[in-house]
């Protein structure tokens, strides 16, 4: 066997064995707002988010080596990538140093090392004269406009990638001297205000040097030690409430990894536009209903005009966004004129909102709230009917018409028949809005398209999660996923997504609209007794008495409403730029008035393409949108959402880990399957596509990987943790899977309790009408 020496520490020349995980290495245990393992938490967030199941966390407490091999086998390391955030010791008389060990490490088991700013490695004196560098504070350095990837070959992220270093803290850190014992290569520095790289010579400690760029400034430089090890030194903070530290958290994460990782990276922005079919009555502050008499409804003509926008917007930033419409087909119903009705009081509970109780209405009904429901529904059980009006509708209707001329350019699911709350629905009532709304999509043709994500439904204003009525309904029509915030347990088979809101609110289709909205919920939260937020060119931003502001109110930092349309937007696409970098999948939530064009700070669209618009921009500064082999932005059907949701729900309860085969010249050999926790479910790893020819899946399960995606330059593998793990080939229903519509059930309350538990109805009575399906609840209320 071959043997060769780095760093003073023997060395093996045959294959190695590595973990594919990240290491760690701070002051103390990583939190979010300690600013002393910030670039750590960053790192760790980010890890996460590409779904890499696994990290070692070492805290340095200056007693000597980290822990880096597994069970001390020296051919098997822990780590496929070291972050270093602490200050390490340094090799002096002859005894090996935290910061040769780590060396060591990189240079045996090819893997790359990065010290963060607070390493602090520019105050140490052997590291600084290897890599010919010098800490420096002159006026110089600290006018420094903005920090600037020097990296042509960066791979994720936008090669012309800057950022103001005026925003976080940096060390003015420039080129002295000449480098000893390998090759310094500066990948990020200092510009001025035209974009020019700064340099200082003044008190170079080696005026002598023969180097290139005497006093050329660096944020971050690397350095490939002659040994075979390979470092990274950053010069400048990192925090995860910074939206451009992020861009350099991938930067960072890409050189470390060099692109190997366990897990898998995607840029996933998607909208959900919910209430399609219906109309809005916009946001208009009169005191009392702070709603228009006018309602706004989208027309087929608009919605091309959409398509064309959102086409557009994906040729130019090489994106592929598609937006998804929860439909509600009573908008369709309303239209069409439809000639088959029934009326809500033939229902066999209440429809009330969101929280409210049923309550006895003395007069025989219970939890009936006329006041709050619509006036008719169609009589589902007379489909053949509706289907022969199927031609008329699409003739009054333009709206329905341009969305079946586009189905499968939108993704489309069922936001129920008439946008009902479902906390209190009872059995026929979801049955109703469930069935009713899938039974208009078979009619339509959408149930057939392959975008109609037929598992998924939006329930209005999250409700019914956690209502069995409507959890069951749901289910009999195929129906096992919806968004929510989470705070609802739901059904074993039923999975809650999580969907996130935005400053573009239901109920504007202007920008002025948002801005004069948004002003009367900060001087309502605020408790401002004066909540009337003026007109647009006039604003009532005067801070009134009555406001709250006081240090432990919802408000204490004032009013902060946002004034004007360009700074609401500002937020919004920092805030989704911030979160789809930190690896976030999930949609965001916009209504059918958002899509209606308007005119916008950027011209006459809609509110939901300025946001597309601006967010889509935003993301272009730091990710290779639109350079050679470029990571495109993308949207998935909230269907598949939700599978993708669930594989990584598993892979997180579990101990999932792959390990590696590395030969001595950085080819993968093989991998393997370890420590896996119970079922880990799919397990995705991931390589530069330019790499794959040298990569080997040998020594895995037999069948896997048993699927490869290929993103941007990313080639994925998917491994399952056994062969009962391998998802089973999604085989789309038909219209008969559908549960069958019921008939309504009239349902009155006896003024006194039934003697027994069986009640025999009576057309004279007024004891509960039962059948099979409310059996239980006519017993119930016959009992009391």
């Amino acid at each position: 066997m071959g043997q060769r020496h780095l760093a003073g520490v023997l060395v093996a020349a045959d294959d190695v064995k590595v973990d594919l995980r990240p290491c760690l290495i701070t002051k103390a245990a990583i939190e979010q707002d300690v600013s002393t393992v910030s670039e750590a938490y960053l790192l760790s967030e980010l890890f996460k988010g590409f779904w890499a199941a696994s990290q070692h966390v070492i805290i340095d407490t200056g007693d000597g080596d980290f822990d880096l091999l597994i069970d001390g086998d020296e051919n098997h390391g822990k780590c496929s990538a070291i972050f270093v955030g602490s200050q390490p010791s340094v090799g002096e008389d002859g005894v090996t140093g935290q910061y040769e060990q780590l060396l060591a490490y990189s240079a045996k088991f090819q893997v790359r090392v990065v010290f963060f700013d607070n390493a602090e490695t520019a105050d140490l004196p052997t590291i600084t004269t290897k890599i010919g560098i010098q800490q420096h504070f002159s006026d110089t350095l600290l006018a420094a406009a903005g920090i600037r990837l020097a990296d042509s070959d960066a791979r994720v992220v936008n090669p012309a990638l800057q950022t103001d270093p005026a925003e976080i803290y940096y060390r003015p850190v420039r080129v002295s001297g000449d480098p000893t014992g390998g090759e310094r290569t500066i990948v990020a520095d200092l510009v001025d205000s035209d974009g020019q790289s700064i340099s200082d010579t003044d008190g170079i400690w080696d005026p002598s040097s023969t180097m290139e760029t005497p006093g050329a400034s660096m944020a971050a430089v690397t350095f490939n030690g002659e040994d075979g090890s390979e470092e990274m030194h950053v010069f400048f903070a990192m925090a995860w409430f910074h939206m451009e530290s992020w861009a350099w958290a991938h930067y960072i994460m890409e050189w470390t990894t060099q692109g190997v990782f366990q897990g898998e990276r995607r840029f996933w922005l998607g909208a959900m536009v919910d209430d399609h079919f219906l109309g809005t009555n916009p946001f208009v502050y009169d005191g009392d209903s702070n709603a228009s008499d006018e309602e706004e409804r989208i027309s087929g003509e608009e919605l091309e005009d959409f398509l064309s926008a959102t086409e557009a917007l994906n040729k130019l930033y090489n994106a592929e966004i598609i937006t998804e419409f929860p439909f509600n087909a009573l908008g369709i119903l309303e239209k069409a004129e439809t000639e088959y009705t029934f009326t809500f009081e033939d229902a066999d509970a209440a429809l009330l909102a969101k929280g409210e109780l049923p309550v006895d209405n003395d007069d025989g009904t219970v939890g009936l709230a006329p006041t709050k429901t619509p006036e008719d529904w169609f009589n589902t059980v007379t489909m053949e009917g509706l289907t022969a009006e199927f031609d008329s509708w699409k003739e009054k209707d333009d709206l329905l018409q341009a969305s079946l001329d586009m189905k499968e350019d939108f993704f489309w699911h069922s936001h129920t028949l008439s946008h009902q709350a479902r906390d209190n629905l009872g059995q026929v009532d979801c049955e109703s809005e469930d069935g009713g709304n899938a039974q208009i999509a078979v009619i339509t043709g959408l149930f057939d398209a392959d975008t109609y994500g037929w598992r998924s439904m939006t329930t209005p204003g999250i409700t019914g999660l956690y209502n069995k009525n409507c959890l069951k309904s749901a289910m009999d029509n195929l129906i096992t996923c919806a968004p929510g915030d989470n705070t609802y347990i739901g059904a074993p088979t039923t999975t809650i997504v999580p969907r996130f809101a935005t400053f573009v609110y239901y109920n504007c289709r202007t920008s002025d609209c948002l801005v004069l909205e948004n002003l009367f919920i900060r001087r309502t939260v605020c408790g401002c007794t004066d909540v009337d937020p003026g007109t647009i060119d006039n604003l009532n931003l005067e801070d009134i008495a009555g406001c709250d502001f006081s240090e432990d109110s919802l408000c204490p930092n004032g009013l902060e409403a946002f004034g004007t349309a360009d700074a609401l937007f500002d937020v919004e696409a920092e805030t989704t730029t911030r979160w789809i970098l930190n690896g976030r999948r999930d949609k965001y939530m916009f209504h059918q008035a958002n899509v209606v064009p308007t005119s916008t700070p950027l011209g006459e669209m809609s509110l939901l393409e300025y946001w597309y618009e601006v967010v889509l921009e935003k993301m272009a500064l730091y990710l290779n949108l639109q350079g050679d082999d470029p990571f495109p932005v993308k949207s998935v059907k909230f269907d598949d959402l939700c599978t993708n949701f669930k594989h990584h729900e598993d892979l997180d309860g579990s101990n999932a880990l792959v390990t590696i085969t590395k030969t001595s010249d950085g080819d993968i050999s093989g991998m393997e399957l370890s420590n896996t926790g119970g079922s880990a479910g799919v397990i995705p790893v991931t390589v530069p596509t330019s790499f794959a020819d040298k990569v080997s899946t040998e020594g895995l399960p037999d069948g896997q990987p048993y699927s490869k995606e290929i993103y941007g330059s990313d080639l994925t593998f998917y491994v399952a943790s056994s062969s009962d793990d391998v998802p089973p080939a999604v085989v789309k229903p038909t219209a008969a899977d559908l549960a069958a519509v019921p008939a309504p059930v009239l349902a009155t309350l006896a003024p006194t309790p039934a003697p027994t538990p069986a009640p025999t109805p009576s057309p004279t009575s007024e004891s509960v009408t039962c059948s099979w399906y409310t059996i239980l609840w006519c017993w119930w209320w016959n009992w009391l």
